[in-house]
């Protein structure tokens, strides 16, 4: 025997109070069948048809045979699902299958003023396959009998799920909030658990927004760069970068060097060149004054050198590990900066992981790294990125390399300029969350930070412990999942 609500009501009530929805049913596959009944029609205008919601369903089917049904008046009590329990708080519930993620369960009561209840129950299991929106199984109804969704010739498919009232209009459903707050006072902008998403990012990321640990760090680095004074020989600054993800990146790489003068870097390079290599170790680009080859590819990116005797090159690259090397035209030397900046940064595709090798001085000559994080699910970007800077020195020398250095330090400064943190040795401070990322570094004197970074730029600075000096490296890992 199926279950049924009954509440002694009068009709008019149950008609008038609730209003009619734009529908989100797809014009063409809208109906459902009835063997006692006929076709229902989940469309029967643009206008009048069912609303399948986030949270919950709203306005009308029409059967030929019965008249009108309400599925619900979008205005449940507690403004997040009806609670089916009155006369004026009714309709059918949409809940993402706990079992199934990639289902959600349709259930409640509908009313017809001719036939009566109808019943959205386990037992039919009435729901909806989100990758394509059709609606499966049946509902039933006392005094009609079943109602299959998916007939063969007949079946209902939404076009979309709508997510629901945003009363306040903060780009936050009012179900939305009143589910993980209570109530509407939350703002979009805020981080209610602290955990480096605000809340629009968690709603857009569907993670809890008072669970610090129910989170998806959604930014990630997008410009990278490392200033350094570039000698000859293996003393070059040579900045590595990976690409991850499932498509070619767009991407512009820059050698920089006379500009810095009028920044107040003194010992500017005054002509850098600048060469790309593949992961095995060919040479796929190079270019010595940006506007010599590129030009018009160059400055359509609108972050082109701002001096002619500067170097860039914009690729495409497939996700891979390259290499870029700045060299002083001619063997000169002097202060340089490498940068490579994302330049699709909405592709899924992403800079990965940064790292720069070369010749650290002390006092002025340090190496300065620099990494811009961005593109997050929040408004205008925000967002947050895990990411372990490291200080690489006394290793390299197992890999061949010269004059390595032999116990770095590690700074990261924010946008203003402030130290938000700094390392000598990695297992001082951190060294088990290090560990547990996989790069913690091979040489107990070398230096490592992992931190979530919030939207913005920060500079990790690289020197010697005591004014030491070598070939060392700074790197940037980004290990959000």
């Amino acid at each position: 025997m199926k279950r049924t609500l009954v509440i002694a009501v009068a009709l008019t009530t149950l008609i008038t109070g609730s209003a009619r929805a734009a529908t989100t049913i797809n014009s063409t596959n809208a109906y459902s069948w009835g063997a006692n009944t006929g076709f229902w029609n989940w469309r029967p205008s643009t206008a009048d048809g069912v609303n399948i919601g986030a949270y919950i369903c709203q306005g009308y089917i029409y059967g030929g045979n019965i008249g009108w049904i309400n599925m619900g008046s979008g205005t449940p009590a507690d403004h997040i699902r009806y609670a089916n329990n009155s006369a004026t708080d009714y309709g059918i519930n949409f809940t993402i299958d706990p079992a199934n993620p990639g289902h959600a369960l349709l259930r409640g009561f509908a009313y017809g003023a001719n036939i009566g209840w109808i019943n959205f129950e386990n037992t039919g299991n009435p729901h909806i396959i989100l990758s394509n929106g059709q609606l499966r199984g049946y509902i039933w109804s006392a005094n009609t009998g079943w109602i299959n969704l998916d007939d063969l010739n007949a079946f209902v498919v939404t076009d979309s799920i709508d997510p629901g009232v945003d009363t306040d209009g903060d780009g936050l459903p009012d179900a939305w909030e009143y589910t993980y707050f209570g109530n509407l006072a939350q703002g979009p902008d805020t981080d209610a658990d602290g955990d480096g998403e605000t809340n629009i990012g968690e709603y857009r990321g569907g993670t809890n927004p008072v669970d610090p640990n129910s989170v998806v760090h959604s930014a990630r680095p997008l410009n990278i760069s490392t200033r350094l004074r570039v000698q000859t020989g293996d003393n070059v600054l040579i900045g590595g970068f990976i690409i991850t993800g499932p498509t070619p990146k767009n991407v512009i790489i820059r050698g920089i060097g006379p500009s810095l003068t009028p920044l107040g870097v003194p010992g500017a390079l005054p002509d850098p060149t600048l060469e790309l290599f593949d992961n095995s170790g060919n040479s796929i680009a190079f270019n010595n004054d940006w506007r010599d080859s590129q030009a018009t590819a160059i400055q359509a990116t609108g972050i082109p050198p701002t001096d002619d005797r500067e170097s860039a090159i914009v690729q495409t690259l497939a996700p891979a590990p390259y290499t870029a090397i700045l060299r002083g035209n001619n063997g000169v030397i002097g202060i340089g900066v490498v940068e490579a900046y994302d330049l699709t940064a909405s592709d899924p595709t992403k800079l990965a992981n940064i790292s720069t090798r070369g010749f650290i001085e002390a006092g002025d000559n340090a190496m300065i790294g620099g990494f811009i994080i961005g593109a997050g699910l929040g408004n205008s970007g925000a967002g947050s990125a895990r990411v372990v800077v490291r200080a690489i020195g006394p290793s390299l020398t197992a890999f061949g390399v010269p004059n390595a250095l032999a116990d770095p330090t590690l700074e990261v400064h924010d946008s203003s300029g402030a130290i938000i943190a700094s390392n000598d040795n990695w297992q001082d401070v951190q060294g088990p969350e290090i560990q547990a990322t996989g790069l913690a570094p091979s040489d107990p004197n070398e230096s490592a930070i992992v931190r979530t970074f919030l939207t913005g730029a920060y500079t990790a600075i690289v020197r010697g412990k005591d004014n030491g000096i070598g070939v060392g490296l700074v790197e940037a890992y980004n290990v959000t999942p």
